[in-house]
């Protein structure tokens, strides 16, 4: 950390700042340490710069009042750890390593500042340090945040990441796999290479972060709970995709179903696509790409799928990557091409395409166990056999149509497929799906009825299933989202997993937020030590903001009067649930969250709106009310882009809640935003006249002028103007909504009621005599001026 040797902080009293030092610019010799800073000490409507070194150049950060406001959440005291990527203190965490609790942050030594945490292990008396960044080193790994306050995002210095890239073609950040290769390969590979180790085995085909380089060219890899280090020839790259890209997904079932895990789960409607063509949809922010394929969307790992662009998508690497993508061998296919006539291999072009339908139906009878039959050389017909407890009694069916007929008897019957016939190979395929579904449902089932008796023949019969996920959900999910509480507390002393994700990427305990009014699922979870801050992986969302989206009032109520519920977390746009129900206008939700004590009133979303200036924008009058009773002060806060509420009220034309904000002693009438405008300039450059003469009304100077030195008459007279001139140029739509310029003279002869200056010279040397040519008012404002430059415009209009 830098230190600023003859700097103290006037806050905190502390004699040397180390790290950022915060100066302002408004009070000479007045500098501030970052904690002091963060926390708002000293007038945070002055401007400050910041320093990163004792003798760098400062950097104009401006004013606190409107800065976008985030919680910070991290190692702060309260949060769960274990061990991190440079661990090097051997069991000193308890054998095997356990899960740690921080106590303090504090600095590693005399030199350093906040660069250390002290942990303790086992809740008892002995505690000890880690590094948290000193050296560039960090022992620990956070498996669950605490809050350690709130800082100002956009003050803080960028993160510079330097991006290096290696011999074999690796680049650092880059997502990469270990390839599916027997151990014994993988083995070999890592000889010289840091070696073999036992656990490597449990990342095989898992995604990675190339984190660094050796100096033998080997890569380090990252993953959620540790790194290992690698032969690069045992690795592949993650292609990267854009949307409207074609993609192969890859057939292997098995590596699949491994790298789903990563990315929204695994269900068996899935086998459907396998080795089939789609389209990425969409790429989110962790690289899962949204694809239809067979007229289904799924979110798919990067690494379960090739670009068709490829020369052979299902071609190994010549490392061996991933292994074989034919879970049935090719020997198997050489055997049956060897069979066709020479009638058929003249029907070369047929054989590629349908060889991979043959593929996907044999694996289907593979996979239930079933034996296959002899097949017709002719390669035409199908044979279906009934089961061993059945007569033996082999029939053959020869179209579509007899297929189709025989529907109902092949729910008992075994298939034995070799063919290719690709509208049979369909429906066989579909049929085949939707009775696997159908099986499977039965869990689900049970949960949604809330058939506890069936619920446990199931889970007895089959214990495998519990977490299994069935057309994107769990039994689990099911139950939380009918509020079935009996069916909830057996699934969870059998051991269902707390935090499985639907295939939205949704926890139980989002889920129990939706449909159950009664909150006794939500009630139950919490009791069972459920996280009710846990976050969406994408949209950051947690179980209050899904409270609130799915308008839930007892979810609501439950949540804010759980003390371990963070009230304060921002989802992705940056939105805290408060923000959402003010916005979706849930009063009742607004009243909860604003009584909520641990509430922060201050916060401001991704677009720099804090609490009040949302409820202006939104035009939610009782949540300005109920608002201004919580808060008291924050009349004449300014947002990030210098709006400070009344701007905002005026642009919008919210004449009721202008009126509130203007009665509220200690309103600015005339605050001016970085280009110099008041409300009054806003409104009348909108043509919003009602809204002028309430500003005028309650004092606004109607000869103030913006940076171009316009007055609000300047402003009206070449709205007017410009619409005269372009009615029919769609200027209006690019101005926003459709407008008039008779609303434009309207707010002129408001403005000169209220003793507008027609003499007023602007920063073009115009005056509003010089520029109502052709205005409505023209004669208006030549009257007025004819009457001399200091007479009273009220004596004109009324005498």
């Amino acid at each position: 950390d830098a230190k600023h040797l003859f700097s103290s902080c006037d806050g905190c009293k502390e004699d040397t700042i180390i790290g950022l030092r915060w100066h302002c610019l408004d009070c000479p010799s007045y500098d501030l340490c970052s904690k002091c800073y963060m926390n708002d000490v000293h007038d945070v409507n002055h401007r400050f710069e910041r320093f990163h070194k004792s003798r760098a150049k400062g950097i104009c950060v401006g004013k606190r009042q409107g800065a976008t406001k985030l919680e910070a959440r991290g190692m702060f005291k309260g949060a769960k750890v274990t061990r991190g990527p440079d661990w090097e203190w051997k069991e000193q965490d308890n054998q095997p390593p356990m899960e740690g609790e921080v106590t303090e942050v504090t600095n590693w030594s005399d030199e350093t500042n906040n660069d250390a945490v002290r942990v303790n292990w086992n809740k008892g008396p002995k505690e000890d340090i880690y590094r948290l960044g000193t050296n560039g080193k960090v022992d620990l790994k956070c498996t669950s945040p605490a809050v350690g306050g709130y800082y100002y995002r956009d003050h803080l210095p960028p993160i510079k990441v330097q991006i290096r890239k290696s011999k074999s073609g690796f680049t650092t950040g880059e997502k990469v796999y270990l390839q599916k290769l027997a151990v014994v390969k993988l083995q070999e590979l890592s000889a010289g290479h840091g070696g073999w180790n036992a656990d490597m085995e449990r990342y095989i085909g898992k995604i990675g972060v190339v984190q660094d380089f050796t100096t033998d060219g080997d890569v380090v890899v990252e993953y959620r709970d540790r790194s290992w280090r690698y032969n690069p020839a045992a690795l592949t790259k993650i292609q990267k995709f854009k949307q409207g890209d074609e993609v192969v997904v890859k057939s292997d079932e098995h590596l699949v179903k491994e790298l789903q895990k990563e990315h929204a789960g695994w269900d068996e409607s899935m086998i459907s696509i396998l080795g089939r063509t789609g389209k990425v949809l969409e790429v989110d922010s962790d690289g899962g790409i949204l694809v239809s394929a067979e007229g289904t969307t799924w979110m798919l790992s990067p690494a379960a799928v090739t670009s068709v662009t490829d020369p052979d998508p299902q071609q190994s690497t010549a490392s061996g990557d991933m292994g074989s993508e034919d879970p049935l061998g090719t020997k198997l296919w050489h055997k049956s091409i060897e069979s066709l006539s020479k009638d058929e291999q003249s029907k070369s072009k047929r054989v590629k395409p349908l060889k991979r339908m043959k593929t996907d139906l044999l694996r289907g009878c593979l996979k239930f166990s079933r034996p296959l039959t002899k097949r017709d050389e002719q390669f035409n017909v199908i044979y279906v056999t009934q089961p061993k407890t059945a007569p033996r009694n082999e029939k053959k069916y020869s179209s579509t149509a007899q297929v189709r007929s025989i529907i109902p008897e092949i729910c008992l019957l075994t298939i034995a497929v070799d063919f290719f016939s690709s509208g049979l190979f369909s429906l066989l395929r579909d049929f085949q799906r939707q009775a696997h579904e159908q099986e499977d449902r039965g869990l689900l089932n049970a949960a949604q009825s809330d058939d506890l008796l069936r619920l446990k023949e199931i889970l007895d019969a089959n214990p495998e299933r519990i977490d299994e996920l069935v057309g994107g959900h769990t039994a689990l999910h099911v139950a939380c989202h009918q509020g079935h509480c009996d069916i909830i507390r057996e699934l969870l002393e059998r051991g269902a997993d707390m935090d499985v994700l639907d295939n939205q990427g949704y926890t139980a305990m989002h889920v129990s937020t939706y449909q159950d009014e009664s909150g006794e699922a939500l009630k139950l979870l919490l009791e069972r030590g459920f996280d009710p801050n846990v976050q969406h992986g994408n949209n950051k969302s947690t179980p209050l903001h899904s409270a609130v989206q799915e308008k839930n009032e007892t979810a609501v109520q439950i949540l804010t009067q759980c003390l371990d519920c963070d009230v304060n977390l921002q989802n992705e746009a940056g939105n805290t649930p408060l923000h959402d129900a003010i916005l979706a206008e849930h009063h009742n939700m607004v009243d909860m969250l604003l009584d909520c004590p641990r509430i922060c009133v201050t916060l401001c979303n991704g677009e720099g709106f804090n609490y009040l200036q949302l409820a202006v924008w939104k035009g939610n009058k009782r949540a300005v009310e109920r608002i201004f009773a919580k808060t008291g002060n924050s009349l004449n806060v300014v947002k990030d882009n210098g709006f400070t509420t009344l701007h905002i009220a005026a642009i919008n034309d919210h004449r009721e809640i202008a009126k509130i904000l203007l009665k509220k002693p200690g309103c600015e009438v005339d605050a001016q935003n970085p280009h110099n405008q008041s409300a009054l300039h806003l409104a009348a450059n909108e043509g919003y006249s009602v809204m002028v003469e309430m500003l005028l009304d309650y004092g606004a100077n109607v000869n103030l002028v913006d940076n171009h030195g316009d007055t609000a008459l300047h402003i009206s007279l070449m709205m007017e103007h410009v619409l005269q001139r372009n009615p029919e140029s769609g200027l209006e739509l690019l101005l926003g909504v459709r407008k008039s310029s008779a609303s434009f003279v309207a707010v002129s002869r408001c403005l000169l009621s209220y003793g507008a200056d027609v003499w007023k010279v602007n920063g073009s040397w115009e005056t509003p005599l010089t520029r109502c040519r052709g205005s409505e008012v023209e004669q208006l404002i030549r009257k007025i001026a004819a009457c001399g430059r200091y007479s009273n415009a009220f004596a004109y209009f009324f005498s």
